[in-house]
């Protein structure tokens, strides 16, 4: 099974599995800040129905909320999500990650997007 992230205006997409989607997000968060995704990535997996303070206001404070906590089925990031989640990407070198090329590539994609004022599709 997987996840296809659609630019809606151009028609480029990322096909990634929900696996990989949440690995992806767990490498971004690791490389920005130490040991943050491994805590978000153990509570996505806790059963708790709410994330822990420490990890919501950490990812909130780095304006990657509405990205990392966008739902891996369906639904759309919008224009103005893409541009928040962009200008904070691009100030990180994403290269010694495991998922660089997985990362380059949605980031390439929500460069697309911005470029074309558009939005993302989830499906």
């Amino acid at each position: 099974m997987s996840l296809d992230l659609e630019v809606k205006k151009t028609g480029d997409s990322l096909r990634i599995g929900y696996g990989g989607y949440l690995h992806m997000r767990v490498e971004i968060l690791n490389t920005i800040q130490s040991g943050l995704g491994d805590k978000f990535k153990k509570e996505s997996f806790s059963g708790q129905k709410f994330y822990s303070n420490e990890v919501f206001n950490a990812i909130k404070k780095l304006k990657l909320n509405n990205f990392i906590f966008h739902s891996d089925c369906d639904g759309y990031l919008t224009y103005r999500d893409i541009k928040k989640t962009l200008g904070v990407l691009e100030n990180y070198d994403f290269s010694n990650t495991e998922w660089s090329k997985t990362i380059n590539s949605f980031i390439n994609l929500l460069k697309i997007a911005r470029d074309n004022k558009s939005y993302i599709d989830y499906y």
